[in-house]
Protein backbone atom coordinates (compact mmCIF):
# COMPACT_ATOMS: atom_id res chain seq x y z
CA UNK A 1 0.00 0.00 0.00
CA UNK A 2 1.42 3.43 -1.12
CA UNK A 3 1.91 6.35 1.64
CA UNK A 4 -1.10 8.26 -0.10
CA UNK A 5 -3.75 5.46 0.62
CA UNK A 6 -2.71 5.24 4.27
CA UNK A 7 -2.62 8.76 4.78
CA UNK A 8 -6.38 8.56 3.54
CA UNK A 9 -7.63 5.46 5.23
CA UNK A 10 -5.83 7.06 8.54
CA UNK A 11 -7.66 10.25 8.18
CA UNK A 12 -11.18 8.54 7.93
CA UNK A 13 -10.17 6.19 10.97
CA UNK A 14 -9.48 9.69 12.78
CA UNK A 15 -12.50 11.30 11.82
CA UNK A 16 -15.00 8.65 12.61
CA UNK A 17 -13.43 7.79 16.01
CA UNK A 18 -14.16 11.24 17.05
CA UNK A 19 -17.80 10.65 16.67
CA UNK A 20 -18.59 13.77 14.43
CA UNK A 21 -22.21 14.42 12.55
CA UNK A 22 -23.09 11.76 10.64
CA UNK A 23 -22.67 14.34 7.54
CA UNK A 24 -19.27 15.21 8.69
CA UNK A 25 -18.51 11.68 8.91
CA UNK A 26 -20.13 10.68 5.45
CA UNK A 27 -18.02 13.76 3.97
CA UNK A 28 -14.80 12.68 5.21
CA UNK A 29 -15.56 9.49 3.58
CA UNK A 30 -16.41 11.28 0.41
CA UNK A 31 -13.09 12.87 0.54
CA UNK A 32 -11.05 10.00 1.10
CA UNK A 33 -13.00 8.04 -2.19
CA UNK A 34 -12.57 11.03 -4.39
CA UNK A 35 -8.82 10.94 -3.52
CA UNK A 36 -8.08 7.55 -4.05
CA UNK A 37 -10.41 6.29 -6.65
CA UNK A 38 -11.87 9.40 -7.63
CA UNK A 39 -15.78 9.74 -8.69
CA UNK A 40 -18.62 12.25 -9.63
CA UNK A 41 -21.52 11.48 -6.76
CA UNK A 42 -20.83 9.69 -3.42
CA UNK A 43 -23.63 8.84 -1.56
CA UNK A 44 -24.35 7.44 1.52
CA UNK A 45 -27.84 5.47 1.91
CA UNK A 46 -29.44 4.10 5.41
CA UNK A 47 -31.75 0.43 4.78
CA UNK A 48 -34.50 0.27 6.90
CA UNK A 49 -35.42 -2.46 8.90
CA UNK A 50 -36.67 -5.32 6.47
CA UNK A 51 -34.84 -3.72 4.15
CA UNK A 52 -37.21 -3.14 1.28
CA UNK A 53 -36.61 1.21 1.88
CA UNK A 54 -33.89 3.11 1.77
CA UNK A 55 -32.69 6.60 2.45
CA UNK A 56 -30.64 8.98 1.21
CA UNK A 57 -28.70 10.36 4.83
CA UNK A 58 -25.64 11.52 2.68
CA UNK A 59 -25.11 12.91 -1.36
CA UNK A 60 -21.92 14.82 -3.15
CA UNK A 61 -24.46 16.55 -5.15
CA UNK A 62 -27.60 17.26 -3.22
CA UNK A 63 -29.44 19.13 -5.94
CA UNK A 64 -29.47 16.29 -8.05
CA UNK A 65 -29.70 13.96 -5.02
CA UNK A 66 -30.61 15.24 -2.35
CA UNK A 67 -31.89 14.05 1.13
CA UNK A 68 -35.19 13.41 1.18
CA UNK A 69 -37.47 10.42 1.85
CA UNK A 70 -37.42 6.84 1.53
CA UNK A 71 -37.45 5.07 -1.82
CA UNK A 72 -38.24 1.42 -1.90
CA UNK A 73 -35.00 -0.77 -3.16
CA UNK A 74 -35.22 -4.02 -1.63
CA UNK A 75 -37.72 -5.80 -3.87
CA UNK A 76 -35.13 -5.83 -6.71
CA UNK A 77 -32.07 -7.86 -8.26
CA UNK A 78 -29.69 -5.16 -6.67
CA UNK A 79 -31.62 -4.91 -3.17
CA UNK A 80 -31.10 -8.50 -3.36
CA UNK A 81 -27.48 -8.68 -3.95
CA UNK A 82 -26.32 -5.76 -2.11
CA UNK A 83 -29.01 -5.67 0.99
CA UNK A 84 -29.70 -8.78 1.12
CA UNK A 85 -27.03 -10.41 0.45
CA UNK A 86 -24.49 -7.79 1.56
CA UNK A 87 -22.40 -8.17 -1.83
CA UNK A 88 -20.91 -5.05 -3.26
CA UNK A 89 -22.55 -4.47 -6.89
CA UNK A 90 -19.94 -3.47 -10.12
CA UNK A 91 -21.32 -1.55 -12.73
CA UNK A 92 -19.39 -0.87 -15.28
CA UNK A 93 -21.55 0.67 -18.38
CA UNK A 94 -25.38 1.74 -19.12
CA UNK A 95 -26.75 -1.75 -19.07
CA UNK A 96 -25.43 -2.47 -15.67
CA UNK A 97 -26.59 1.04 -14.46
CA UNK A 98 -30.59 0.28 -16.05
CA UNK A 99 -30.15 -3.06 -14.32
CA UNK A 100 -29.38 -1.61 -11.48
CA UNK A 101 -31.15 1.60 -10.95
CA UNK A 102 -34.53 2.80 -11.23
CA UNK A 103 -33.66 6.01 -11.48
CA UNK A 104 -31.25 4.87 -14.26
CA UNK A 105 -31.71 7.75 -16.97
CA UNK A 106 -31.29 10.68 -14.25
CA UNK A 107 -27.87 8.93 -13.68
CA UNK A 108 -27.67 8.71 -17.20
CA UNK A 109 -28.48 12.55 -17.67
CA UNK A 110 -25.78 13.08 -15.08
CA UNK A 111 -22.93 11.99 -17.20
CA UNK A 112 -22.79 8.63 -14.97
CA UNK A 113 -22.62 5.16 -16.31
CA UNK A 114 -20.22 3.01 -13.76
CA UNK A 115 -20.89 2.59 -10.19
CA UNK A 116 -19.48 1.02 -7.17
CA UNK A 117 -21.99 0.02 -4.06
CA UNK A 118 -20.45 -1.45 -1.02
CA UNK A 119 -23.17 -2.78 2.09
CA UNK A 120 -22.36 -1.65 5.43
CA UNK A 121 -23.45 -3.85 7.95
CA UNK A 122 -24.04 -3.61 11.83
CA UNK A 123 -25.61 -6.16 14.20
CA UNK A 124 -25.83 -9.00 11.68
CA UNK A 125 -27.64 -6.89 9.20
CA UNK A 126 -27.54 -4.18 5.62
CA UNK A 127 -28.11 -0.83 7.53
CA UNK A 128 -26.28 1.24 4.68
CA UNK A 129 -24.50 1.24 1.59
CA UNK A 130 -21.54 3.40 -0.04
CA UNK A 131 -22.29 4.54 -3.22
CA UNK A 132 -19.10 5.77 -5.64
CA UNK A 133 -20.54 6.88 -9.23
CA UNK A 134 -18.58 8.33 -11.90
CA UNK A 135 -18.33 8.59 -15.79
CA UNK A 136 -19.30 5.58 -18.84
CA UNK A 137 -15.99 3.56 -19.14
CA UNK A 138 -14.54 4.03 -16.46
CA UNK A 139 -13.73 0.51 -14.35
CA UNK A 140 -15.44 0.80 -11.34
CA UNK A 141 -13.84 -2.93 -10.25
CA UNK A 142 -11.00 -0.70 -8.86
CA UNK A 143 -12.30 0.59 -6.48
CA UNK A 144 -13.20 -2.58 -5.21
CA UNK A 145 -9.46 -3.09 -4.51
CA UNK A 146 -8.57 0.32 -3.60
CA UNK A 147 -11.75 1.07 -0.77
CA UNK A 148 -11.21 -2.52 1.30
CA UNK A 149 -9.90 -0.37 3.74
CA UNK A 150 -12.95 0.91 4.01
CA UNK A 151 -13.97 -2.73 5.05
CA UNK A 152 -12.05 -2.95 7.87
CA UNK A 153 -13.72 -3.90 11.13
CA UNK A 154 -13.26 -0.16 12.76
CA UNK A 155 -14.16 1.41 9.87
CA UNK A 156 -17.31 -0.40 8.68
CA UNK A 157 -18.59 -0.99 12.32
CA UNK A 158 -18.44 3.10 12.86
CA UNK A 159 -20.05 3.93 9.35
CA UNK A 160 -22.77 1.37 10.06
CA UNK A 161 -23.06 3.25 13.58
CA UNK A 162 -23.46 6.79 11.41
CA UNK A 163 -25.97 5.32 9.16
CA UNK A 164 -27.74 3.88 12.38
CA UNK A 165 -27.53 7.06 14.55
CA UNK A 166 -28.74 9.47 11.18
CA UNK A 167 -31.66 7.44 10.34
CA UNK A 168 -32.85 7.72 13.93
CA UNK A 169 -32.51 11.64 14.34
CA UNK A 170 -34.85 12.25 17.99
CA UNK A 171 -32.90 9.66 19.39
CA UNK A 172 -29.44 10.94 21.11
CA UNK A 173 -26.74 12.84 18.63
CA UNK A 174 -23.85 10.32 20.33
CA UNK A 175 -23.81 6.76 17.87
CA UNK A 176 -24.91 3.64 19.38
CA UNK A 177 -22.32 1.95 20.94
CA UNK A 178 -21.32 -0.61 18.66
CA UNK A 179 -21.39 -4.03 20.11
CA UNK A 180 -20.52 -6.44 17.36
CA UNK A 181 -18.35 -5.79 14.44
CA UNK A 182 -19.20 -7.12 10.85
CA UNK A 183 -16.89 -7.02 7.54
CA UNK A 184 -18.08 -6.37 4.46
CA UNK A 185 -17.84 -9.29 1.84
CA UNK A 186 -16.78 -7.70 -1.65
CA UNK A 187 -17.92 -10.32 -4.17
CA UNK A 188 -16.22 -9.70 -7.57
CA UNK A 189 -14.95 -11.86 -9.35
CA UNK A 190 -16.54 -11.96 -13.26
CA UNK A 191 -19.47 -13.70 -11.91
CA UNK A 192 -22.62 -12.99 -13.42
CA UNK A 193 -24.73 -10.36 -10.70
CA UNK A 194 -27.73 -11.02 -11.86
CA UNK A 195 -28.34 -14.65 -10.94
Amino acid sequence: MDKHYLQQLNHVVTVLKRHHSPHDACAAVDRAVQALVGHRLFTVLYVAPGGDEVARIYSSDPVSYPLRGRKRMGPTPWGERVIKQGRAYVGNNDDDIRWAFPDHELIRSLGLGATLNIAVAYGGRVVGTLNILDRAGKSAATGVVITSGLQSRPVSARIAALCHSAAQPKRDHQSPQIQQYACLEIVYAGEDRRH
